[in-house]
This record gives structure tokens, C-alpha cells and sequence, in this order.
């Protein structure tokens, strides 16, 4: 009897049916949980629709990762992706079986700030923190946290491998995961809170790391400040003093082929043309030929020469 080979098209399958659902998207603004990443060129030039973008490029990418991770398809990192989405629901699920109370909706009607919304449609806390710089909440627990039950707390969750999970629990989210602290951070200061719950869950193990994070008033207003200035730059910003071409966070960014390799962008939209600048203070992309908003690509468009 001849026996059943061990991988089947099953896995194919569902990797192809995401693949199928998978429509490239960028997010219009600046988004918190980008912010407190290190390097400027990065954030700008996602903030600016320059790197991947469409299916093919990213399937390219995934094939050319292959050597240093276990990610084997573009249906696989979707997969992932919404694993990490779903996580959110099942911690929410958890902290309110220990008696914590989440209902955003509610605390957003009753504890009204400029900048913050309910989105009905997403069902999620809306921040704005004006120029483009904008993200949504996980959650916010009212009240009964354990060991703070009286204090409202924002509500961060990720999802993480064992490795940075070893890492966040042996050093504290500002130390090892120093971008998460920051998103916290403009977080709390929109929402007018003085202390968040950062919890974690190691996707190998299902083990959980809470920490409970401190508002930090400076690190709110330098990081809020940083964003609209990028989001205000007509320019591609400098290179940061540590990076290199050889350096392994510049290897593994999206962005080397531009940065180091030579390459121009390949991505033809308004906010890679010459003729296209930020009109911040409206949260929109201006038009110097016509004046009016950029809201889709011309033929007369120029790629700008920074990129």
C-alpha cells in the first residue's frame, strides 16, 4: 500500500484561496505604530508610498527571505497577519473573564478629547493627532485590572516568537521593543490616560508578558513632534549616522534596494511624483499643476528624483 505523502494540497490551498483575497492597500496617514521606528527614511518612505506594494512584489520578496525565515508564502504571511489580529479578541476575551471592564464605545462617549473617535465600521478607538499622524487603540480597560483595579489603563496587544518574546520579558517593552512603547505613548496622551497594560503573547507557546507602562509626557510631545515634521518633508530625509549598507537592520528592510542598492522606486501613485506636496495642516496631497488634491495617478506624472 502505497502511503499518503506527507505535505498535501490542502495547505497549498488555503494559502491560495488568501492569496486570492489579498488586496494591496496603504494607509492614508501616518500611523502611530510606525513612529517610534529608528530610522526616518523608512518611515517616510512608507508614509510615501514608495516600497512594495503589490502582490508581486511581495511574493518576490517572501521567495527571497526564504534562507532566513520559515515564512514559505504570501498566504502564509497573511495568515499570519491575521493571527495577530485575532489575538486582540481572545486577550480582550481573557482580561474580561478576570473581571476587567472594555467597552470602548462607552468610553469614548464619556470621556470625550479632541482627535479621538469611535469607528463603527472598524469597531475600534479612532486617535488623531493631526498632520497625517492618526492609529487605532486596541482597547481600554475602565477598570479592574489586577494589582491596579481603579486605574484606567490603555490596551496594547501583540503577538510575538520566542525569541523577541524572551527579549520584552527578560529587558521591558521600552528596552526591547522601544517602537510598541512609543505608539503607547501617543496613545495615552490623545486619550488623556497615565498608564497602559502592553501585554504579549508568544505565538510558539501561548505564554503571556504583561507590563504595565507609565505615561511619559516628553516622549509623547518629541515622537507627535517627529511625526509631523516627516509627514510635512518634501524630501527624501537623510541617511541615519548608524546605517550602512552592510548594517542587518538595513538588510533586512524593504527599503535597501532604494537606499543602498541603486534602484528607484517602482511605484507610480501621486505621492512618488515631482508634482505632488503634503498640505498637512488638511491631511491631503496637493497637486502643483492643477491645484487641486492628488487623488490618482495622471500622465503627467514625474517620479521625483529622490526617489
Amino acid at each position: 500500500m502505497t502511503s499518503l505523502p506527507i505535505y498535501n494540497p490542502v495547505t497549498a490551498a488555503i494559502d491560495a484561496h488568501h492569496e486570492s483575497q489579498y488586496t494591496p492597500w496603504e494607509r492614508d496617514h501616518l500611523g502611530c505604530s510606525q513612529i517610534g521606528h529608528k530610522c526616518d527614511r523608512y518611515i517616510w518612505l512608507k508614509f510615501r508610498f514608495a516600497l512594495e506594494r503589490t502582490k508581486e512584489q511581495i511574493e518576490d520578496r517572501v521567495k527571497t527571505s526564504k534562507k532566513r525565515s520559515s515564512i514559505r508564502s504570501h498566504g502564509q504571511l497573511l495568515r499570519l497577519f491575521r493571527r495577530g489580529h485575532m489575538e486582540e479578541f481572545t486577550v480582550r476575551e481573557d482580561l474580561e473573564a478576570i473581571g476587567c471592564v472594555i467597552d470602548d464605545e462607552r468610553w469614548v462617549r464619556e470621556h470625550p478629547r479632541p482627535g479621538v473617535s469611535w469607528n463603527d465600521k472598524s469597531q475600534q478607538i479612532g486617535v488623531d493627532l493631526g498632520k497625517f499622524l492618526s492609529g487605532s487603540v486596541d482597547g481600554v480597560i475602565h477598570s479592574g485590572l489586577p494589582g491596579a483595579p481603579k486605574t484606567p489603563h490603555l490596551l496594547e496587544v501583540k503577538t510575538s516568537g520566542t525569541a523577541p518574546f524572551h527579549e520584552v520579558r527578560e529587558n521591558g517593552v521600552r528596552e526591547a521593543k522601544f517602537q510598541h512603547f512609543v505608539q503607547m505613548q501617543l496613545y495615552m496622551h490623545a486619550l488623556g490616560l497615565k498608564r497602559a497594560l502592553y501585554l504579549v503573547v508568544c505565538k510558539e507557546t501561548d505564554e503571556l508578558y504583561a507590563e504595565r507602562v507609565e505615561y511619559d509626557r516628553e516622549i509623547a510631545l518629541a515622537f507627535i513632534a517627529r511625526g509631523h515634521w516627516l509627514a510635512a518633508l518634501n524630501r527624501v530625509p537623510d541617511y541615519p549616522e548608524w546605517a550602512s549598507a552592510s548594517w542587518w537592520e538595513c538588510k533586512m528592510c524593504e527599503g535597501w534596494k532604494q537606499c543602498w542598492g541603486g534602484e528607484t522606486t517602482d511605484q507610480r501613485n501621486c505621492r512618488t511624483c515631482v508634482n505632488v506636496f503634503p498640505d498637512v495642516d488638511n491631511r491631503r496631497f496637493m497637486c502643483r499643476l492643477n491645484g487641486n488634491e492628488a487623488t490618482g495617478l495622471c500622465d503627467e506624472y514625474e517620479k521625483r528624483f529622490d526617489l
